[in-house]
This record gives structure tokens, sequence and C-alpha cells, in this order.
């Protein structure tokens, strides 16, 4: 990941979000900010916990209830560099959001309490219950036969 840390207005999200409402009047600049949503299912995500001000302070990593997920916004070019040396600290394997808890000491995040705004597609399952495909348009693709030349 490359971070140009002479700019400002910038989004982190993960690519297997699919964006189902305008969020940008979420955006609050000058600030780092996470915009969470609702976590609707039981499936241990990352939640995270806030003061009276919605400033970050640590994350649950396995909550199942609350606010959490979501897409980070910086508008700092201090704190942009501040999150690039954070994700110099992650291993390969971990996930870029384990920068934010490597960098909760140096950057002041604000969490952003939005309605429901995106879906996480992580399967099949998850873009036939957005109704991103249907069975017929995958009974239709795996029904052709495809040839694929690698160079």
């Amino acid at each position: 990941m490359s971070l140009n840390t002479s700019t400002k207005g910038t989004f982190i999200l993960n690519g297997d979000l699919y964006i189902t409402r305008p969020f940008m009047h979420y955006i609050k600049k000058g600030h780092s900010q996470i915009l969470a949503q609702k976590i609707l299912h039981t499936t241990p995500s990352w939640g995270y916990i806030t003061d009276e001000n919605q400033k970050l302070l640590d994350i649950d990593t396995n909550a199942i209830e609350g606010y959490g997920d979501g897409i980070t916004f910086f508008d700092n070019a201090k704190e942009i560099e501040l999150l690039k040396n954070a994700l110099l600290k992650c291993h390969k394997e971990d996930y870029w959001e384990k920068c934010i808890l490597h960098s909760l000491a140096n950057i002041d995040y604000f969490i952003s309490f939005c309605k429901s705004y995106y879906i996480e597609i992580d399967s099949l399952k998850d873009a036939l219950k957005a109704n991103l495909i249907t069975p017929q348009e995958i009974a239709l693709q795996c029904s052709k036969l495809v040839f694929i030349t690698f160079f």
C-alpha cells in the first residue's frame, strides 16, 4: 500500500464493499474518522468503543453488536503519515485495519454512526442476498464453455 502523505481527503475501504447509499454527508473535514454502521450479523466484527464525543478509545475485535467496520477517512496529511508508519508495524498476514489499533495512541479517530450504507460481499451467497446476481445468471454463466488462454 502506498500512501501519498501530501494528500488530504483520503478514503480507505475494503474492496469487497458494495456501497448502497450516499455517505459523504457523514464526512467531517479536518478529522480522521471511521464511518461505522450497525453490526447486523452474528459473525464477530470489529466493534468501536467510543467516549461521549465519539472519539475512538478501543476496538472489540469480536463484537457481535454495536457499530463497527466501515470506511475510514483522513483529512490530515500528518495523520496519513502516522497511519503509514502504523501500517509498517503490521504483519503481511494482517488485515489493513490492524494499523488502526497500532495508531490509536497517535491519531484521534472519531466514529460517525451511520445507517446502513454498504454491504460486504464475501461470498456468492452475499451477492445473491444483495440481489447483485440472480440464480439464473449463475446458471447461464456455468452453462457456457469458457476457454482460457494463459500467456
